[in-house]
């Protein structure tokens, strides 16, 4: 059983809720355990696994996803939150 703290619970997410949180983050899914954007790719997050759970408060709890960048670091960033030397 999978134990950590900010999570106790069981209670798996279904894939209606893992695709609506990824989808508000600008994550599109690419096929059954993919989510990705011009600059993420998010995986292992698929609903046949324990690694996204619903806690107590009813809040979508993503467990060790893999995530990957597909540009430099520092182009990701900006894509995310904005050029770092303004």
């Amino acid at each position: 059983m999978l134990v950590q703290k900010a999570v106790s619970t069981e209670k798996r997410a279904s894939d209606r809720q893992v695709e609506e949180i990824l989808r508000s983050k600008g994550l599109m899914p690419g096929d059954r355990f993919f989510f990705g954007n011009g600059v993420l790719a998010v995986t292992d997050v698929g609903v046949r696994g324990d690694n996204v759970l619903v806690n107590d408060n009813g809040e979508v709890c993503f467990i060790d996803p893999l995530i990957r960048l597909k540009k430099p670091a520092r182009e990701v960033i900006a894509a995310l939150v904005g050029n770092l030397s303004e």
